[in-house]
């Protein structure tokens, strides 16, 4: 097993500076480069992916590609590779919460606050999606967000484990699909194919968890979240009891259809849609978002700070 870097340490070309967080894949760390100071997120391989040989090419190629994007909603990947046989990705360091924290934290967000969210997370999709590349992981702990004059700034984390819609190299095998159960479409758990659609379907369910609370179909077992998803009927955000404006339903109906042609064409019309939709929900509360609280990685469980 490949030996943890510590703090101050040196790992490729960048100085460890302190572990950020754990998760299913290894740890992801704040550093800094050796030319010239600035700070990184390096995400390490560490575990039983790291001996993964079709997850290691993905990671990498896809490393890759998402080094190619460059758009204000989406966290900047600068390298990805391999040092001493661990792989990692060197990503924008954003000093902020992600969603998945804020939501353990506050619940639910008011709907215009989740609305401004999700339409720029859908921003940065769109540009993504033009490049032929679709995440397929969008859930609230990859969305991380800073605060800025006027309100917080959201970030798509994590494209470094995005899929090339043009792949058919094999490098994802049946049953080797990368999501998670709350917010993966239909089509990715049946190892179908995937599309920008994918994740206006993720984004639905991200939306929906913002307004409620809760993920759109919360059960016990994962098998029984597939059930309910795949037979049905879509969840309505304004029957939780969360003071939710009735509008929202048929767009989070329209974003999670079961068929991707039912669903947005792109992100960014539903976010223009929930946009529209919170004009009908009243005053927004000052600082809505709690920023005290610290980042989750790969689902992990938040801590208060």
């Amino acid at each position: 097993m490949a030996v943890e870097p510590q703090p101050n340490s040196t790992f490729a070309s960048y100085r460890v500076e302190r572990l950020v967080g754990r998760g299913g894949m290894g740890a992801v760390y704040r550093a800094a480069r050796l030319d010239d100071g600035a700070p990184v997120a390096l995400k390490l391989v560490i575990g039983a992916h790291a001996a993964d040989r079709r997850f290691l090419a993905r990671f990498e190629r896809e490393g890759r590609l998402a080094s190619a994007l460059e758009h204000p909603h989406l966290v900047r990947v600068y390298e990805a590779g391999t040092w001493e046989d661990v792989p990692f990705l060197a990503m924008e360091y954003v000093e902020g919460v992600d969603l998945e924290g804020v939501l353990a934290s506050v619940g639910r967000l008011h709907p215009a606050t989740a609305a401004r969210i999700i339409a720029q997370v859908a921003s940065g999709l769109d540009a993504a999606h033009e490049r032929d590349l679709v995440h397929r992981d969008v859930k609230p702990g990859n969305v991380l967000l800073e605060r800025r004059e006027g309100g917080a700034h959201a970030y798509v984390a994590d494209f470094g484990l995005s899929k090339h819609v043009d792949s058919t190299s094999g490098l994802t095998a049946t049953g080797q699909w990368v999501g998670t159960v709350d917010y993966a479409a239909p089509e990715q758990v049946q190892s179908e194919a995937t599309d920008a659609r994918t994740d206006v379907y993720a984004l639905g369910c991200v939306l929906y968890e913002t307004l409620t609370g809760e993920v759109p179909y919360p059960r016990e077992r994962e098998v029984d979240k597939l059930v309910a998803r795949l037979g049905g009927p879509p969840p309505r955000p304004s029957e939780t009891g969360a003071e939710v404006p009735g509008s929202f339903d048929e767009i989070v109906a329209r974003a999670m259809a079961l068929r991707p042609e039912d669903r947005f064409p792109t992100a960014g019309e539903l976010g223009e849609a929930a946009l529209r939709a919170s004009l009908d929900a009243g005053p927004e509360p000052p600082d809505p978002i709690p920023f005290g609280v610290e980042r989750t990685v790969d689902g992990d469980a938040p801590t208060a700070a």
